[in-house]
Order: C-alpha cells, then structure tokens, then sequence
C-alpha cells in the first residue's frame, strides 16, 4: 500500500511541462511555413518548397527557415529579396503547457533579440506544429496574422 501511495504522489509531481520536454527535443524538416491574415486564406510565405529545419534541444531552439527559389544576386533589389525568403532566430525556450516561451537571443530580425516569443505546439507522431499567438500584422496593423509551421521530426 506504502508503494501504491507513493507512485501516486510522485505521479502528481510530473507535470505535463516535463513530459513535453521529453517529447519535443530533436530536429524537425520544415514541411510548410504559412501566414493567415484576418480575413484572407492561409498562404505560403517562402512558396511551397522550403528549406529548413526546428531544432529542439532540452534547453534551446533554432529555426532557419528559407525559401527554394532563393537567387543570390548583386543589386540591393536582389538582396533585399533574399532577405525576405529568410526566417532565422535562436534562443533558450521555457514549455509550459501546449505552448512555450523563446527568449530569442540572435536573430534574423535584429529587434527579436532579447524579446520573448510565445509559440503554440502540437506534436501528433512525427509531425510537429508551431503557430504564433494572434498579433498585428506588420504590414497592415489594423489586421491580425497568424504564422504556421508545420515539420516532421527527422531524428
């Protein structure tokens, strides 16, 4: 009986948040990056062939996230392209729940650096789902956006 008590306190000790980090670590192939725009249907924002992957390590993540057609080019109007076919950042990550909090610490977007990023998961197999919390979108504020990545583990 003493054993029965015991595994059932230590059962109310592990907590959703410690399983998830058994779970989520390891190195997902980015499979579709899309937005939705209040209002509008989803779209591909790099195109639908993407390169790229979501690395979790029990304690940090990073996402480098590119579009396949990427053309280096010399002009600041063919870098400035390429510029915008690039998602990258970095960070240490907290699970809490179906979600989890990245203090972003280098990034793409120099002003994510030092700024927490709330992302939702869902890991269903071997296909994880990230999405970002509902917030204004860059190019039309008055619009709410919302920002999907869905990968399969490779590991």
């Amino acid at each position: 009986m003493f054993r029965s008590l015991l595994v059932l306190l230590i059962s109310f000790f592990i907590t959703e948040s410690a399983v998830a980090e058994n779970l989520l670590p390891g190195t997902y192939k980015a499979v579709s990056l899309t937005m939705e725009v209040e209002g509008s249907a989803p779209k591909d924002i790099f195109g639908k062939d993407l390169h790229g992957f979501a690395i979790f390590t029990p304690r940090r993540v990073a996402f480098l996230i590119t579009g396949a057609n990427r053309k280096f080019g010399r002009s600041v109007e063919d870098r400035a392209k390429l510029w915008d076919t690039l998602a990258a950042y970095s960070g240490s990550y907290q699970i809490d729940g179906d979600k989890f909090v990245i203090t972003v610490d280098v990034s793409a977007n120099e002003i994510w650096n030092g700024t927490k990023r709330v992302r939702h998961w869902k890991l269903d197999g071997k296909t994880l789902t990230i999405t970002t919390e509902r917030a204004p979108y860059s190019r039309d504020p008055s619009k709410m956006v919302v920002v999907r990545l869905v990968a399969e583990r490779v590991e």
